[in-house]
């Protein structure tokens, strides 16, 4: 038994002499000859049959047909319903005759009513459900059940923001998405689209994508829907090789950056400064450094005695806490300020560190061929960003022989493995770390820039 096809058609009917209405007609044909088509009525009338397109059964929206939307999303929710329900017959071996889809048709419209939204009880939404989802995770209706039961990071809630409105613009250049389309196919589809969209985004960006979908069709809220995911299979949707240019400071270049003067553009100083001081802390994420700005000082002491200034901080994706020492730049910067710079926002403090970098003449060249045989490729200062910062420190205390379980513990590195993907080292200086790290103590005999600020 094969799944009957589904077509729309107009039906032109006379009025008067010369006078035509038009309607749209939802035409079934399970089979050849006629006694094997059925037409369903939509109830839908086009003003003008020049604006009924009939290659993707829809109405053209002109101010000639100020309803169109509303037919239009009208025409898509019963496609959809006989697609639901023609599956729902070949899997349980249903007869799908005339009477069968008049009874389809009939059941057609049985909605359950929100103050948001009506939707239809057996209709699957993907975009509908996933804002559901991301507003239950706000409210904390939902919890992650791998940490206990604690709500969601924020950091968490925003990838999912972010990838639902990417799902969004997929759909609504490819359609709306049904639950048989969800397969291989669909993968390919959505990977072939981004990867040739014009804002050319980074294969690690398309990864977060398919991520957090295998996430959520993974959920609760999805999971009544399981009878209609038939040809969905997790196993499918596998991740794309990570296509980012991955780099770090030097030593050198770091200092470089830090010494540069900036005297003259409070702005410029400002962010070069959250950066330094970032990269000889702790690597931090943008989004634990803007949770700092009523973070005080603490002191510390050693077994032997010894004072140190330290800074403590909850990491928001990983709920973690976090105890860093302050160097003396550190300390000299937040002396410079009176407290921790805080720069206006990560997406301004990206902007200007382009610019500062290309003062600091960060000229060299950044590569990679990608497996396409397409070459990635920039100057330092184009891509120095807030990230650039959290690479830096990572790479420069492990080439100075901090450990690893060390390193994890300041940056909030959950495994070796993400670390290790953060570390800027060639094999050559693998073999040469250090076996004990003097790196506090390295950075710590840089001479001491007592800066105040320019009004």
């Amino acid at each position: 038994m094969t799944t009957p096809t589904i077509r729309f058609d107009l039906m032109k009917k006379r009025t008067a002499e010369d006078s035509f209405n038009y309607y749209v007609l939802l035409n079934v044909t399970n089979g050849s000859g006629t006694h094997n088509r059925t037409r369903v009525s939509t109830a839908i009338r086009v003003n003008d049959i020049n604006n009924w397109k009939q290659d993707i059964g829809k109405i053209k929206v002109t101010s000639d047909e100020p309803n169109a939307k509303i037919h239009n999303d009208k025409l898509y929710k019963l496609r959809a319903h006989f697609i639901s329900e023609f599956e729902n017959c070949l899997r349980n071996n249903f007869i799908i005759d005339r009477n069968k889809i008049k009874e389809i048709s009939s059941s057609f419209g049985n909605v359950s009513t929100n103050k948001k939204k009506r939707i239809e009880s057996s209709q699957f939404d993907l975009i509908t459900i996933w804002e559901d989802y991301v507003e239950g995770m706000k409210k904390g209706m939902y919890v992650n059940k791998k940490s206990n039961g604690k709500p969601y990071s924020k950091n968490t809630i925003q990838n999912h923001l972010g990838s639902l409105n990417h799902w969004r613009e997929f759909e609504n250049k490819k359609g709306k998405i049904l639950t048989h389309q969800i397969n291989s196919d669909l993968w390919t589809e959505f990977v072939y689209y981004w990867r040739n969209h014009e804002a050319n985004y980074l294969d690690s960006a398309i990864n977060k994508w398919i991520v957090c979908f295998k996430a959520l069709m993974n959920k609760e809220i999805v999971k009544k829907y399981k009878n209609q995911l038939v040809d969905y299979n997790s196993t499918d949707w596998i991740e794309i090789g990570n296509e980012s240019l991955s780099w770090a400071l030097t030593d050198e270049e770091l200092e470089t950056l830090y010494n540069i003067d900036l005297k003259n553009n409070q702005d410029w100083d400002l962010h070069r400064d959250v950066f330094v001081f970032n990269a000889y802390t702790c690597g931090m994420r943008i989004g634990d450094y803007m949770q700092l700005e009523d973070k005080k000082i603490k002191i510390v002491k050693d077994r032997f005695g010894n004072e140190f200034e330290v800074i403590e901080f909850k990491q928001q994706k990983t709920g973690g806490r976090v105890v860093v020492p302050l160097g003396n730049i550190a300390l000299d910067i937040i002396e410079k300020y009176g407290e921790i710079p805080m720069p206006e926002s990560p997406q301004r403090c990206n902007k200007v560190l382009k610019i500062v970098g290309k003062r600091a003449k960060l000229n060299k060249k950044i590569s990679k061929t990608l497996n396409n045989g397409r070459v990635l490729e920039a100057k330092q200062w184009e891509i120095l960003t807030n990230h650039v910062a959290r690479k830096t420190f990572c790479t420069l205390t492990y080439k100075a022989g901090l450990s690893t379980l060390d390193i994890m513990n300041i940056s909030g590195h959950k495994s070796e493995k993400v670390l290790l993907g953060y570390i800027n080292v060639t094999e050559e200086e693998h073999a040469l770390r250090f076996a004990q790290s003097n790196y506090f103590k390295k950075i710590n005999k840089i001479k001491r820039k007592h800066l105040k600020m320019v009004n």
